[in-house]
């Protein structure tokens, strides 16, 4: 006899919505899954160190480590497009500037989509045709799997479209990279909006580094095939996005210390849900499956930062990982491009393959960073997922009944300017913290998907 699943979900409280934990067999002890993992306490936080790094790789002991090795089965070195230094690349590598005759053919998709009568969610190839760039950006799509692993599509003018329209428009030429969508935030929330959010009442020292204009390390996003962003905005000055390659990033740390490269795939990585349950999970945060690498971690829930501090009942980081830790990110900085957004750019990264990070930035009242961004995948073209990043994966892009998947066009402001309380709740959900609210806010949503 089939047993029922008890399907009361509560994101500020719950990680993991019930019917994901059925799907995958689970079922959580308390308010922490039971795994064993190694107890040391690492001097490691979330911005990266360099001193600190120099010293703690000091104290390896070189005697034990001197004949040391990547894993058995796992390569020496890959040789691939995808495992490239930022110094070997040149804008055409990556970058298309689209021509009058794309911009009016985008144009004449998002009429053709908007006399439909469709809602949001229905936004697909077939209901924005493109068909001269489609199959160039179909293109661009493969060589965002198998080639350098990103691409820049440049020349669409922001403002020359509303609010809605942007989004559809984004919508429909990021569908030519990937159909299948992922949630945002476990509120069912489907696209993010990134920028210095100035909650009136949420301190700025109280918001979370995605809502601030501080740099970030080298991580990746949590989880998806490929990562869309579209620049409505860029910053007066600085937030410049800089992106590196993990099969580079592999092969210098596998050449020079390989058993960072063991550590690195080891299950007992712990990673913070911030309060709440369970406490934390466990799994690698490089994987090789099927003759791919896969570097897959946000550093925030592995070392806390200042505004979320690492979570004081969960097992603490080792030295060993701190060390593998800061080498990924260090690596990744020695190798690195750096991109300038400009206002209409439209990025799509391999989210499983290129590591970024975002520089420090200064807005002014005439421009202010704003990116709408989308997780993406190709179920056609895109990877198999690797067996430990499966329920991860599912958490993001799997139709689960206890969440309303939407879409918010302008999640921070009602029609008087107020700030919407569901824009808090998604910064505060997404720390594991409950929002506070007052009560003014209006949260904009033009349809639900199916």
């Amino acid at each position: 006899m089939a047993t029922s699943v008890e399907t009361t979900f509560n994101p500020h409280v719950d990680y993991y919505p019930p019917t994901l934990l059925a799907k995958h067999g689970i079922q959580l002890s308390g308010n922490t899954a039971v795994v064993e993992v190694r107890h040391s306490t690492a001097d490691i936080g979330w911005v990266p160190e360099l001193a600190k790094f120099h010293q703690r790789t000091s104290l390896r002991n070189r005697d034990i480590l001197r004949n040391a090795q990547v894993p058995k089965g796992w390569p020496k070195a890959v040789l691939h497009p995808l495992a490239w230094t930022g110094s070997e690349l040149k804008p055409e590598d990556y970058a298309y500037d689209l021509s009058a005759v794309d911009i009016n053919e985008i144009k004449t998709a998002l009429s053709h989509f908007k006399s439909s009568g469709l809602e949001l969610h229905e936004v697909r190839k077939k209901t924005f045709p493109l068909p001269l760039l489609g199959p160039r950006l179909e293109g661009f799509c493969k060589n965002v799997y198998d080639g350098k692993g990103f691409c820049v599509v440049r020349g669409l003018d922001p403002d020359s479209f509303s609010r809605e329209d942007n989004t559809i428009l984004y919508l429909g030429v990021s569908s030519y990279f990937g159909e299948q969508r992922g949630r945002q935030y476990q509120n069912g929330s489907m696209m993010a909006h990134i920028t210095d959010v100035k909650f009136d009442d949420i301190p700025n020292d109280e918001r979370r580094p995605l809502f601030t204009n501080i740099s970030q390390p080298f991580h990746t996003d949590l989880l998806c095939g490929i990562l869309a962003m579209y620049v409505l905005n860029k910053a007066a000055i600085g937030g410049n996005i800089l992106l590196a390659s993990s099969w580079t990033v592999y092969n210098e740390i596998a050449s020079e210390h390989p058993d960072l490269i063991a550590e690195l795939t080891k299950s007992e990585w712990v990673h913070d849900t911030f309060g709440r349950n369970p406490g934390y999970y466990c799994r690698p945060l490089l994987h090789y499956w099927k003759d791919r690498l896969a570097l897959v971690f946000s550093r925030r829930n592995l070392t806390g930062s200042l505004v979320t501090p690492r979570s004081p009942d969960i097992p603490p980081m080792t030295d060993a990982q701190a060390e593998a830790l800061d080498a990924v990110h260090f690596t990744a900085a020695a190798n690195c491009i750096t991109l300038e957004p400009k206002r209409g750019d439209m990025l799509f990264i391999n989210n499983l393959a290129i590591l970024h990070s975002r520089s420090s930035f200064e807005d002014s009242p005439e421009s202010k960073r704003y990116i709408l961004r989308l997780w993406l995948n190709n179920p056609e073209l895109g990877w198999d997922v690797p067996p430990k990043l499966k329920l991860a994966w599912d958490r993001i892009f799997a139709k689960l009944s206890e969440i309303n998947d939407h879409w918010d066009i302008d999640p921070y402001h009602d029609e008087s300017g107020w700030q919407s309380d569901k824009a808090k709740s998604s910064h505060n959900e997404s720390r594991g913290r409950k929002p506070r609210t007052n009560g003014r806010g209006k949260y904009f949503r033009t349809s639900s998907c199916g």
